[in-house]
């Protein structure tokens, strides 16, 4: 928080990479539409498929940032 305060938002955000966050979670949310059925996390089994499908994606977009 303090660093928040002293660098102000756009700083802070891009110091800290969180506004990079944004567009993987709308491709992660786009996927979660289309296959909502199948995606829910009502159980552990499936709770485990998606943090990886979104670490897939983040990893996916950080390359491609980084290209």
């Amino acid at each position: 928080m303090k660093e928040y305060q002293e660098l102000g938002y756009e700083d802070w955000r891009d110091e800290t990479g969180y506004g990079e966050r944004f567009p993987n979670e709308g491709q992660f949310g786009s996927l979660v539409s289309r296959f909502s059925k199948e995606a829910n996390v009502r159980s552990t089994h499936m709770a485990k498929r998606v943090v990886t499908a979104r670490l897939a994606f983040h990893n996916f977009f950080q390359w491609l940032v980084k290209r």
